[in-house]
């Protein structure tokens, strides 16, 4: 499967539709696709993802992708979450340590990407590219914005 493809199971290399749909509605963002293809913006989240996992040589746990209005609510998500959008994603990990391991490889092979590094709520690396939503809606949605929670 190649970025832009997408068939029943799979929305992207390394991401089953599972991981990415919202897990309140199952359903995906509106705007993914276009006579069966993955279009833009979110070719570019999925390829950058492709080139994370790629890198990092292992399973990558999705804990987040595409998340409705009412799932972003209950989940704590910010009213403008780039969730909402289905350009970000949450990506797992086991420790604080692989967080840090993770961040510095996203750094190296995904600078562009936005980022929050969460290790009190969790330990997982939100990513996103919100920076490509038009009109900006934030001054924080700008490329390489980088956070912690």
């Amino acid at each position: 499967m190649r970025v832009g493809e997408m068939d029943s199971k799979w929305v992207a290399p390394y991401i089953l539709r599972t991981e990415y749909e919202c897990p309140h509605c199952h359903r995906l963002p509106f705007a993914l696709e276009e006579a069966g293809k993955v279009v833009y913006p979110y070719t570019v989240l999925f390829e950058a993802f492709a080139i994370i996992r790629e890198a990092w040589g292992r399973p990558l746990k999705i804990s987040s992708g595409y998340r409705c209005s009412i799932y972003n609510r209950l989940v704590g998500g910010v009213d403008l979450s780039v969730h909402l959008f289905g350009l970000a994603l949450d990506l797992d990990v086991l420790s604080i340590v692989e967080v840090v391991e993770l961040e510095c490889l996203i750094e190296e092979v995904a600078p562009e990407l936005r980022r929050g590094v969460y290790t009190s709520k969790g330990t997982f690396i939100h990513v996103d590219v919100g920076y490509l939503i038009e009109p900006q809606v934030l001054s924080q949605w700008h490329m390489g914005a980088r956070w912690e929670g």
